[in-house]
């Protein structure tokens, strides 16, 4: 790879702004470029061993950017060096950085996905790449032969999963129209089902809405957390839905389960 090459790349982000697919695509290229090129920099967490800091073996260093928990990747030692002496990242006189063959990032990014972190910034510090984490995942997944894990569609219910398991978010669901109180206090409830989907909410007035648009008059809706939530695909399983339907702000976003059940079984 020719110095710079993931910099000039970058900067001709500016000119497709404006065309959204243009420009996750631009975003792809830029990663495969990073993914093909013999040099790929991270930082690496404080508390490895001084042994493995000098070796380059130490932990990916992990933080948050924007409220979302974040990898950083640099396609030069130099633009790793400069951003570890802005942050003060060093240890005994040893920047915090690294440098990550392929094998090592595909499958750390791969467990981080299922961690709770979302969110990949390429360069910080010059002309930098801010996307998602799974831009990556299926990018190192198609360069190894493998079909990409999520859709991009699907991105932002990889996000909610992490948001329940590792933020404490719940969800919400409204049980099938007869259902008892009894039925709900021993968790032997089963969700409405309709148009062969269940629809989860992250709203409680939306699922509440919904509850009474299903002849609910209470409005009844149950939150769950995600043992419950993963307790309820898996029932769904053996059902008749044949997907789930996140809803956000009237907004539907469409899995199936299965794909969904792995996704879960993943996390665990």
């Amino acid at each position: 790879m020719s110095i710079g090459k993931v910099q000039e790349k970058i900067r001709s982000l500016n000119n497709v702004r404006n065309n959204p697919k243009e420009y996750l695509d631009k975003c792809d290229e830029i990663i495969r470029i990073l993914l093909d090129s013999n040099e790929i920099y991270t930082l690496v967490s404080k508390d490895s061993s001084e042994e493995f800091i000098k070796s380059g073996r130490g932990d990916i260093r992990y933080g948050i950017h924007e409220n979302i928990p974040t990898m950083w990747l640099f396609s030069e030692e130099k633009i790793a060096k400069e951003y570890a002496d802005y942050y003060n990242l060093k240890l005994d006189g040893e920047y915090l950085i690294k440098k990550i063959p392929f094998e090592e990032l595909s499958l750390e990014s791969y467990r981080a996905m299922f961690s709770g972190v979302g969110k990949l910034i390429v360069d910080e510090g010059r002309e930098y790449l801010a996307c998602s984490l799974y831009d990556l995942v299926n990018q190192c997944l198609i360069k190894n032969g493998q079909d990409p894990i999520l859709e991009r569609k699907e991105y932002l219910v990889m996000n909610i999963l992490n948001s329940i398991k590792y933020g404490n978010a719940k969800l919400w669901v409204v049980p099938k129209v007869g259902t008892t109180v009894n039925d709900i206090i021993f968790n032997n409830f089963a969700p409405a089902i309709e148009g062969g989907s269940v629809r989860f909410f992250i709203n409680k007035n939306e699922s509440s809405t919904y509850s009474k648009k299903l002849g609910h008059t209470n409005g009844i809706s149950i939150d769950l957390d995600m043992t419950s939530f993963n307790t309820t695909i898996e029932n769904l399983l053996k059902g008749e839905a044949k997907g789930v339907k996140f809803i956000i702000n009237n907004i539907e976003l469409d899995i199936t389960i299965e794909k969904l059940n792995s996704l879960l079984s993943k996390m665990n």
